[in-house]
């Protein structure tokens, strides 16, 4: 008899889950990436109980029944339909893996409807099993809601951090979403209270939604293209460094991701510009050829690989020497709000002995009543028999007080 078996779904839904599904922000990101995968505009996302409840509601093209029923399966995608497509990936997802693994550790309900359909329909899962669908009124969209996350894995719920922890993270997570996708209107409600919203009205905008006003006055807009590699976005000015990378975003084909070697090498070009312990900001773009990259490197396709990367490093080190020399050129302007002019003071000659005495004076101005007999014999000057031998043989006089 083989000891090789092979695993039930429950099983390997449940193993899948493990490298989807990491934390409650993994979830937010699979959701809304399907989101925008379906043209969604408007993309909803509410969050309770410090992630273990999650739905995302948008206005995309929606499923019917048929679709609705394949999601919950394996390796099951509208992304891809042949061994080429992976060779030229344009969406954000394309694996298949994401409800089917959220639904294994988890209880989701979806609702969608499509825009040509009157009704549409709903599907629950409880511990991975989902019910037939069946027919609801709905808005034109998908609505997913994600309860009771590893309710029923009790070794992977004590693994969940801190309420303020998780919801952090799904925060940051947001925010990089908003910047990749300046053109999808975002809203983040935590327990009931809106966090984050953007109007997807542009870059500018997508930018003062997450870091606010100023950011776009201490940072540079660029623009390059080389060998059919577009690159834009902005690059901070050197006095405007952050004490941590938090605020360093690269977004590659409209995916958020995470590449050290580029981060390295942006870091290294402005290195003689930056304070110990400083790091450059920027929210850059690169825009380039699917077949140039490979996404397919990462469980959770955070990382990709270039096909070219040094012509990648070409383009950041010219945008980011143009703009340190731009800043480095432009003179310095000092606007003084007053001008002072110079008056003349008149000086006054005064006998040496009334000089002293109104500086005791203006010393002992608020004295007390108390202190005043201290004052008078403070100011009294009597001159020495010493003194006065020394001034008749000079032939002066000493005036006495």
């Amino acid at each position: 008899m083989g000891i090789i078996n092979v695993l039930p779904s429950e099983i390997f839904n449940r193993i899948a889950a493990g490298e989807v599904v990491v934390k409650p922000a993994s979830i937010v990101k699979e959701l809304v990436e399907n989101s925008i995968d379906a043209g969604a505009s408007r993309i909803s996302i509410e969050i309770n109980d410090g992630g273990k409840e999650i739905k995302v509601i948008d206005d995309g093209c929606g499923m019917d029944e048929i679709d609705i029923s394949s999601a919950f399966l394996p390796h099951a995608t509208s992304k891809i339909s042949s061994l080429s497509d992976l060779d030229e990936i344009s969406t954000l997802g394309f694996r298949g893996e994401a409800i089917p693994s959220i639904a294994a550790v988890s209880n989701v309900t979806i609702i969608s409807r499509r825009e040509e359909d009157e009704l549409g329909c709903i599907v629950n899962s409880v511990n991975g099993h989902a019910a037939r669908p069946e027919k609801c009124g709905a808005k034109k969209g998908t609505t997913v809601h994600v309860k009771d996350l590893f309710k029923n894995i009790p070794a992977r719920l004590k693994f969940l951090r801190k309420d303020k922890t998780e919801e952090n993270d799904i925060i940051s997570l947001t925010d990089k979403l908003i910047l990749a996708n300046f053109n999808v209107s975002f809203q983040l409600i935590i327990d009931g209270k809106e966090v984050r919203s953007s109007s997807g009205k542009g870059l500018n905008e997508a930018v003062f939604a997450v870091y606010g006003r100023d950011y776009l006055k201490e940072n540079d807009y660029v623009n390059a293209t080389m060998s059919g590699i577009t690159l834009y976005g902005y690059i901070n000015k050197p006095a405007f460094s952050k004490h941590n990378r938090n605020f360093q975003t690269l977004i590659v084909n409209g995916r958020y991701v995470v590449i050290q070697d580029i981060s390295f090498w942006i870091y290294n070009s402005f290195s003689s510009f930056l304070m110990k312990r400083q790091y450059p900001a920027y929210v850059l773009f690169i825009d380039l050829p699917a077949d140039m990259i490979d996404i397919n490197v990462h469980p959770s396709k955070i990382e990709i690989k270039f096909i070219d990367i040094n012509t990648i490093k070409k383009l950041l080190s010219s945008v980011i020497y143009a703009s340190l020399e731009k800043g480095a050129s432009q003179p310095k302007e000092i606007t003084l709000d007053k001008v002072v002019e110079k008056k003349e003071v008149p000086i006054v000659k005064e006998e040496p002995a009334k000089i002293e005495s109104a500086k005791i004076k203006s010393s002992f101005i608020n004295a007390p009543e108390s202190r005043k007999s201290f004052f008078d014999k403070a100011i009294k000057v009597k001159s020495t028999p010493e003194d006065e031998l020394s001034d008749s043989l000079n032939g002066n006089k000493r005036r006495k007080y």
